[in-house]
């Protein structure tokens, strides 16, 4: 048991960077989105067909 007791803050840190890391993953798609939504509309596009578009398209 004494392995865990040396391993936990490493651990510890490695987890909470990768809640940071799919927090920022997860806000920068929801700005993504944000910020192609007003052109979707204007299109008059489904969602998932646009960004299939958009994303085959690049």
């Amino acid at each position: 048991m004494q392995i865990l007791t040396g391993i936990t803050p490493f651990v510890t840190v490695f987890f909470a960077l990768a809640s940071l890391a799919v927090l920022l993953v997860v806000g920068a798609a929801g700005a993504f989105l944000v910020r192609n939504r007003s052109a979707r509309r204007h299109s008059g596009a489904a969602l998932l067909p646009y960004y299939r578009t958009l994303a085959l398209g690049h």
